[in-house]
């Protein structure tokens, strides 16, 4: 009786164990996915405040720049009045400022919060949000430069508040509670009504058996001794029944996650070599069209710049005409691992095609790429690529431009690379 009660305890503990295992499971996924949609919704918003400030810069800078206080109170107030950002974002304040930090105009609730005006960004200059509290809600804070007629007049901070999509996830990780404990205690009486069942009986099944051996107080009837033991062979032949199918579908699971292994293991090395060059190793230009998306993403939502460097062989075909194709690959590899040592772990390196290599520069205006490719260049042709082998290269470069499509940018590094060629090889030309 004592380890029947002990093996019941371990099965709900077991249970518990297994549906908080679960529930903390689906709880943190839950979790992750209100957040994604609570920044989603933010970013969206953020692109919508990003376009209405470009929208009303002219005008705005004008009111700014003339200290035109009633006629910028009037436009900011209409702005809070007409503007619709999204069924959970509701503005409470907007506040206009110098370029030194000077409050010119002021509108809404959070206008009239004093500490939100000592918290400027550093950099006044760039689009940035902050997460603030008002009145003990979740408030963004959206900071924007505004420009007119190319100069920077000064900024404006757009307070709105987020309580609604708080108050949306609040509700719904309440509602996920209450599910998940309805849930576990419907469960966890199947789950140990189940594993009582199949762990007990063939306990059960094992303790009439001593009971028979120990009945009549050990001593056996003549007349009821082969009853007895055909009923203790009975029970002996079904308790494997309710044991092995455990073993079995222990070594299916074993087998299926064997196979499951090579599968991801197969599907990882497939995956892998969709994105890489064999030859170098290098990002192929599936990976290097993707990460150029990324960046052009990049450079539309925060307005980072970002260059690209467009590099081939000088005379590669004379190297394999002269040493033959596995020098030629031989150095095709030892080129790659020297760009690779020369670049920033946040630059991409890829292999274009043939000879020619491309490397993409996140958050480098063309005048940094320009020295990034003429350091490039010199380091390739001071030192033998292989031994008793010198190489040289010529380089494009063009850094990313408004409303560009990918390949855009990388045809006028095409063309600079082609114009560097054209004008002796050996050096960086730059796409204006």
């Amino acid at each position: 009786m004592k380890n029947e009660t002990s093996i019941r305890y371990r099965i709900n503990l077991t249970v518990i164990m297994t549906l908080l295992t679960i529930g903390l499971v689906f709880g943190t996924i839950l979790f992750i996915y209100e957040q994604t949609r609570r920044d989603g919704t933010i970013r969206k918003i953020e692109s919508y405040l990003i376009e209405l400030t470009q929208v009303r810069s002219e005008a705005l800078g004008n009111e700014m720049f003339s200290r035109q206080t009633l006629a910028l109170n009037m436009s900011l107030r209409h702005v809070i009045d007409h503007v619709n950002l999204d069924d959970n974002a509701q503005i409470l304040g907007i506040t206009a400022f110098a370029p030194d930090g000077e409050v010119l105009s002021a509108v809404g609730e959070s206008s009239q919060n004093t500490p939100f005006d000592t918290r400027l960004p550093i950099d006044v200059t760039t689009t940035s949000i902050h997460l603030e509290n008002f009145n003990g809600h979740p408030v963004v804070c959206f900071f924007s430069p505004i420009i007119a007629y190319g100069e920077f007049v000064g900024f404006w901070r757009i307070d709105y508040s987020i309580m609604l999509l708080e108050q949306q996830i609040i509700n719904t990780m309440f509602i996920y509670i209450m599910a998940i404990v309805t849930f576990s205690i419907m469960l966890f009486w199947l789950l140990n009504h189940l594993l009582l069942r199949l762990v007990l009986r063939p306990l059960d099944v094992l303790q009439t058996t001593m009971n028979i051996m120990k009945s009549d107080e050990g001593q056996f009837s003549l007349a009821l001794k082969e009853q007895q033991i055909n009923q203790m062979l009975s029970s002996f032949e079904r308790l494997p029944s309710y044991i092995c199918p455990n073993a079995k579908t222990k070594n299916e699971i074993n087998a299926l996650a064997f196979s499951f292994r090579t599968m991801l293991i197969a599907l990882k090395d497939n995956y892998v070599g969709l994105r890489r060059d064999p030859l170098t190793g290098l990002a192929n230009r599936v990976c290097l069209d993707e990460a150029i998306a990324k960046h052009l993403d990049l450079n539309k939502r925060y307005q980072q710049p970002f260059s690209v460097l467009l590099l081939d062989i000088d005379h590669f075909k004379t190297v394999n005409d002269q040493y033959g194709h596995l020098v030629g690959d031989e150095v095709l590899r030892a080129l790659s691992q020297r760009l690779q040592f020369n670049v920033r772990k946040s630059d991409v390196v890829g292999r274009w095609g043939g000879e020619e290599f491309l490397i993409i520069l996140p958050r480098q205006s063309l005048t940094t790429a320009y020295d990034v490719a003429e350091k490039l260049r010199q380091q390739v042709e001071s030192r033998d690529i292989i031994v008793n082998l010198t190489i040289t290269l010529s380089i494009g470069v063009a850094e990313y431009r408004a409303f560009e499509q990918h390949s855009d940018v990388i045809k006028r590094a095409d063309e600079a690379l082609y114009l560097a060629k054209a004008q002796g090889r050996n050096q960086v030309q730059l796409s204006l």
